[in-house]
């Protein structure tokens, strides 16, 4: 059975995500995720899943990532900090192999339907018999 590498692009509606300085908080002398945090995760998952997300194949390697912030946020929080929390999601619903695989980034202020909008570029491997 051979595989063949193909660029493949997923476009994702997403809840408009945290500030990357507030996903956690200290309790003691342990970090744990703050509620806004899980409650965004929750909401993230439901989205992506409705979505269908969990029939795509994971994007190995490095790929391309495009966020589209609600402009209704504009001047709220700084632009760049959402993307760890959009970012780290990818990987953990497996739409990415690792997060870290990020090349290139691009994060912008626009008109979404749910508060965020991701694009992913990168390449999947298809099984051919």
């Amino acid at each position: 059975m051979a595989t063949e590498p193909m660029i493949h692009t997923y476009i994702l509606d997403l809840p408009f995500p945290p500030s990357v300085n507030s996903i956690w908080r200290k309790v003691g002398n342990k970090m744990v995720i703050s509620a806004p945090y899980h409650a965004w995760k929750i909401d993230a998952n439901r989205l992506g899943l409705a979505q269908r997300i969990n029939k795509n194949p994971m994007m190995v390697g490095p790929f391309e990532a495009d966020i589209l912030l609600d402009s209704a946020k504009f001047g709220k929080i700084d632009v760049d900090n959402p993307s760890k929390a959009v970012l780290d999601w990818t990987q953990k619903m497996m739409l990415v192999e690792n997060d870290k695989n990020c090349r290139r980034l691009l994060i912008e202020w626009g008109d979404t339907s749910h508060g965020c909008k991701l694009t992913l570029r990168g390449r999947i491997t298809l099984s051919t018999s």
